[in-house]
């Protein structure tokens, strides 16, 4: 009888204790486990927060310094363009002052040998013209010397035979010679006229076809440095896409180690670029000089 009252108020103790919210003895472990499971829900808000806060983090880095690349792209580029400009510029003025300098030569020694022709032409006429009369003079002393003749003898010559008739006739073969040096003369100088323009000509040609020669030239020089700073900014660009990828990837913060790239990248970059400009600028003299060198053939 004793031990079923004891059994009994045990039952009422635990009962009572239960509705109480005393702490059961006997349910330890069941309260230990919930602790633990509100514990780790807590940890695993934190490191959610915190990730999220780091990936906040890496792509403002990200944006801040692909927009400072962008920039110093933009500043680079107007730099280069800037110095190559002024380059062609004054390769362009020399150029066209040369091409001038040619064709004015040129001009000028067609103009000359014309104008020495139509000088020769000239004075070869003159020098006919003079002929004529100095012939014209004999065949009036011939025919005066004729004249006195027949008179202090007496002489009577026939019509066909008289000092008129001899006279007249030398003035025509006289004349008749002096028109066919004439035409003679002109003929030579027409053609001569027509040798020099051409000469003139293939002179032009010639200087026509060596800048078109130099132009193709300094075409594939300027082709050649393009094609080489887009190989070169392609593949830096390339290398340097990594390294943010590989920032952002490792969760790395540190602004200073982001804040390399753009600088490096500039600088190695303009590094590349001017080794090439220097190139296509030492193309671009030994162009020229061809040019020259071939322009004192044509004169």
């Amino acid at each position: 009888m004793k031990k079923i009252i004891i059994l009994i108020s045990t039952i009422m103790l635990v009962v009572v204790m239960g509705g109480c919210g005393i702490k059961n003895p006997f349910s330890k472990d069941s309260t230990d486990s919930t602790s633990t499971s509100a514990q780790q829900n807590t940890s695993n808000t934190k490191d959610t927060k915190i990730a999220t806060t780091i990936d906040q983090r890496l792509q403002e880095l990200e944006n801040k310094y692909s927009l400072e690349r962008k920039n110093l792209e933009k500043d680079r580029n107007l730099e280069a363009d800037k110095e190559l400009k002024s380059f062609n510029d004054n390769i362009d003025i020399n150029a066209k002052t040369v091409k001038k300098e040619y064709e004015d030569k040129i001009s000028a020694l067609n103009k000359s040998s014309q104008d020495k022709l139509k000088k020769d032409l000239t004075i070869e006429l003159n020098r006919i013209k003079a002929e004529f009369e100095n012939e014209k003079k004999k065949i009036e002393a011939e025919y005066t010397a004729e004249k006195a003749r027949n008179s202090q003898t007496g002489t009577t010559s026939s019509t066909a035979n008289s000092p008129e008739k001899n006279r007249a006739n030398k003035l025509y073969e006289a004349e008749q010679q002096k028109a066919q040096k004439e035409r003679d003369a002109n003929n030579n100088y027409a053609l001569n006229i027509e040798a020099q323009s051409k000469a003139y000509e293939s002179q032009l040609n010639e200087l026509n076809n060596i800048w078109a020669e130099y132009d193709a030239k300094i075409k594939s020089a300027k082709d050649q440095l393009n094609s080489s700073k887009q190989a070169i900014k392609g593949k830096i660009n390339l290398k340097y896409d990594n390294s943010m990828a590989k920032l952002k990837t490792d969760a790395i913060t540190v602004e200073s180690m982001w804040q390399n790239i753009p600088t490096s990248e500039d600088q190695e970059i303009k590094s590349l670029w001017k080794v090439e400009q220097d190139k296509y600028e030492n193309s671009v003299k030994e162009i020229t000089t061809w040019r020259d060198n071939q322009l004192k053939s044509v004169i």
